[in-house]
């Protein structure tokens, strides 16, 4: 950088936000809320009172932050709760308008000496209780079994090559209607709660949008590899062309490469997964076990017996 070196675009982020007892995502909210106001105050956008007012609807700001919808509504809500922002209903199907506020000295000392809210402080542990991250602490589930004793390289090597830097990459492989999807969705939805992006989806419908669109597939494939975290449910069900299997193994390979987490679930078995019909799949399925931590899932099929239950009660019903 040199005297004269331009700047990157960026965005304004006050210094009072360094402090605030404000979560990072309402921070980064509030950092784009206030972009946008500087283009409303340069286009005139102001009510009747000279006030200056943004329409920024939710869906637009999750795409701008790379968050979900419901990451930025609890923003909104924090930062209209902490006076940061008022925003002005205007009927149905209408976003709102929103007025973003410059907090002065008071204010900000408020923002700053807020108490900790019980939600920042509930996964703090007693002075010297050891912290168990999420990932390691013991599950309840009579189905789920783990089966890193048969690997090749044995218990403990597997779990030092599986994990690398973290430790929430898994390989949850069993039979139909186990639980493994609903195993992974319930680790989405903790980490979302945490306001952790995480991406869950599976080969089938990438492959999908891949064919339905020629341009922007390699963005397309970029914006998977981004994810924090990265589910892909089904795995091994999807078309096993040529196409297919590259696709596949771009998206397996990004994520072996950068050691992002991943979390995998197929109904393909351990003994499929090391011995690989061919080259195309033997360069895949052997990235996926060595990043992902293999956990298999066993017990009876939980659709079946719900369909059995529904059955039973329609009977009842028709009786």
């Amino acid at each position: 950088m040199t005297a004269d070196t331009k700047m990157p675009p960026y965005l304004p982020y006050p210094r009072f936000l360094m402090e605030a007892d404000l979560a990072l995502a309402t921070k980064l909210v509030y950092a784009v809320l206030l972009d946008r106001a500087q283009l409303s105050q340069a286009n005139g956008w102001a009510d009747d009172n000279g006030q200056i007012y943004i329409v920024f609807p939710i869906v637009e700001i999750a795409n701008a932050i790379d968050r979900s919808p419901m990451t930025v509504k609890n923003a909104l809500n924090e930062l209209e709760t902490a006076g940061l922002i008022e925003r002005q209903r205007r009927g149905q199907s209408q976003p709102n308008r929103i007025f973003v506020k410059i907090p002065d000295g008071q204010d900000i000392v408020r923002l700053m000496d807020k108490k900790l809210s019980l939600r920042r402080t509930e996964n703090c542990p007693p002075d010297g209780q050891k912290t168990i991250p999420l990932m390691d602490r013991k599950l309840s589930t009579n189905n789920l079994t783990s089966n890193l004793s048969e690997l090749p390289y044995g218990r403990e090597g597997a779990c030092a090559r599986a994990r690398g830097r973290y430790e929430n990459v898994f390989l949850l492989w069993g039979g139909v209607g186990t639980g493994k999807s609903y195993f992974a969705g319930c680790i989405a939805n903790a980490l979302m709660e945490q306001e952790i992006p995480v991406r869950m989806t599976n080969f089938a419908l990438i492959l999908n949008d891949l064919t339905a669109s020629f341009e922007g597939r390699n963005e397309y494939i970029a914006r998977l590899c981004r994810a924090p975290l990265l589910i892909l449910d089904d795995f091994g069900m999807e078309r096993g062309t040529e196409y297919g299997l590259e696709q596949v193994y771009n998206v397996i390979d990004s994520r072996y490469r950068s050691r992002k987490p991943l979390i995998v679930t197929t109904n393909l078995s351990l003994q499929d997964l090391q011995h690989p019909q061919d080259t195309a799949h033997a360069r895949i399925y052997d990235r996926l076990l060595e990043m992902c931590a293999p956990i298999r899932f066993s017990g009876e099929n939980f659709r079946r017996a719900t369909a059995q239950d529904k059955l039973a009660r329609l009977k009842n019903l028709m009786d």
